[in-house]
């Protein structure tokens, strides 16, 4: 939780850096907690679609280990810097899905079910699980990707660096 304490007759200085916290049920609850402007929202169970009112916004999503986000379609989510924790990601098979246009985009302790398309300049994985049967991890276009302490569950290839359209730089890194 990040807080700001200030007295109770005085005015905060500095609202751009409060983070507001929502915790939501449903998908109605997510969207309207993201339009609203809450910096953090923790979901309930249940299965949800990031809204289009990410774009452009700084957005961390807390699940509870059994809250499931839908990356199956292609969304674009221009500008945004996304933090998803602990959720399952349902990924899908199909090329070219996942959160496309991003600047930023960071998971942890995750479970991925099924491929993932990376499209973010920036993308980072902290202490994830891959469960991949007939997909894997694409990097596309991610500028930057980061595998830390993860652990890749598959039945042949794990991860694709691969750089579409472009020569663009590109640096995956490895770690534990």
């Amino acid at each position: 939780f990040k807080v700001e304490a200030v007295q109770g007759n005085a005015g905060y200085t500095d609202p751009e850096n409060v983070t507001y916290i929502a915790k939501v049920e449903g998908q109605a609850g997510l969207e309207e907690a993201i339009a609203a402007g809450k910096g953090t929202v923790i979901l309930s169970e249940g299965t949800y679609k990031l809204p289009a009112a990410v774009s452009g916004k700084t957005v961390e999503i807390i699940g509870n280990g059994e809250t499931e986000i839908d990356a199956t379609t292609a969304q674009g989510f221009n500008g945004a810097d996304i933090t998803l924790t602990d959720v399952v990601v349902k990924g899908t098979n199909e090329n070219y899905k996942g959160f496309q246009h991003t600047e930023k985009v960071v998971y942890n302790n995750c479970v991925f079910n099924n491929g993932n398309f990376l499209y973010a300049s920036e993308v980072e994985f902290y202490n994830c699980e891959f469960n991949l049967t007939s997909q894997y991890i694409w990097t596309y276009g991610a500028g930057k990707v980061l595998f830390k302490d993860c652990v890749f569950n598959t039945e042949g290839k794990a991860v694709l660096v691969y750089q579409e359209g472009s020569d663009a730089d590109q640096v995956v890194t490895f770690e534990d």
